[in-house]
């Protein structure tokens, strides 16, 4: 049986302004705000198999006396429900909601055979956030959507692996560029949006790194350590406005992050045993949604890495991080 989970229940008792419902496959819906449930339809006092969303909008009278626009809407919900009917061809529930609509509606038996599917909508945008103009345009490309933006990741970052003594000057500013001033500067834009709106959810990617010196990536840790604290200073201001900003702190993660650093002449190179990326997303977009403070993206054992980093003298763990992190001798 499908459940939304409890965090993402809190986050849709915050909104107090608008109706709102978290829908699982099928278009079932899972949870309703009070005001879902006083301006459209109760759907928690309906039997469990009435509660799927495409149904009542299709056969409910009350639904479209509550729509001016009802066909259109009834037509892209069908959409949406064969897209899911794509992907589980074999599921009973489906094909049982089919039938029945199929022989309560005759809108539904012609958009059903219309073949017609809803799926996302992506807009492509090329900027290089570590130039102002490049964040400008990113948000230009926001307005333009003319949406209220519910969701922001900022998650642009990057290293340099090397002592610091060879490193160039310019590189190390472009990276605080990207790092550090690209946070701030596209989540002012986000920020005061979401508080227009009095909703939202921001997730900020930090690092494992911001919780210790980290020698021969001497200026990551340190960009790092900025955006985990700007995140947490900006969650307490904006928790009254409706908009909740959570900290993702990954370990290391099974990308391309350290080889584009120029690291893999170190233990953080190929052989090293990294988090799945997968998993990290993953743990990160729910505590996101949960409405969390931040959270360490891993495996158990990176979990724990972060607790003992909590306790141990700085002098030792920047040795620790000097272990790895510099760079091989050349055979």
């Amino acid at each position: 049986m499908q459940r939304a989970r409890p965090g993402l229940l809190r986050f849709l008792d915050s909104f107090h302004d608008h109706a709102a419902f978290v829908l699982g496959r099928r278009g079932d819906v899972l949870a309703t705000n009070h005001l879902c449930r006083g301006l459209i339809a109760d759907f928690d006092a309906l039997p469990y198999r009435e509660r799927n969303l495409t149904r009542w909008i299709v056969l409910s009278p009350e639904a479209r006396a509550l729509y001016a626009d009802w066909e259109r809407l009834a037509a892209e919900m069908t959409a949406i429900l064969r897209l899911d009917a794509g992907r589980h061809p074999d599921d009973a529930r489906t094909t049982e909601l089919v039938g029945e609509r199929t022989m309560k509606s005759e809108h539904f038996r012609r958009w059903w055979d219309d073949h017609k599917v809803l799926t996302a909508h992506v807009t492509p945008v090329r900027a290089d956030l570590a130039e102002a103009n490049g964040i400008e345009t990113v948000w230009k490309a926001v307005e333009e959507t003319g949406r209220p933006l519910a969701v922001a990741v900022l998650n642009a970052g990057r290293s340099i692996g090397g002592p610091f003594l060879d490193t160039d000057l310019d590189d190390e500013l472009s990276l605080i560029a990207l790092n550090v001033t690209s946070v701030v500067h596209l989540a002012k834009h986000v920020a005061r949006h979401m508080a227009t709106h009095h909703a939202g959810r921001i997730l900020v990617t930090s690092s494992l790194s911001a919780t210790l010196p980290t020698p021969y990536e001497t200026v990551y840790g340190p960009s790092r350590a900025f955006t985990r604290m700007f995140a947490l200073g900006l969650r307490e201001e904006l928790k009254d406005h409706g908009v909740t900003v959570t900290t993702l702190m990954p370990g290391a993660t099974d990308s391309n992050f350290h080889a584009r650093a120029g690291m893999t002449n170190t233990a953080f190179g190929p052989g090293m045993k990294k988090n799945s990326r997968k998993e990290v997303a993953r743990q990160g977009f729910l505590a996101m949604m949960e409405g969390r403070a931040e959270i360490v993206g891993g495996d158990a054992a990176t979990k724990r890495t972060a607790i003992r980093h909590r306790f141990l003298p700085e002098t030792y763990k920047a040795a620790r991080h000097a272990e790895k992190a510099k760079p091989r001798p050349q055979h």
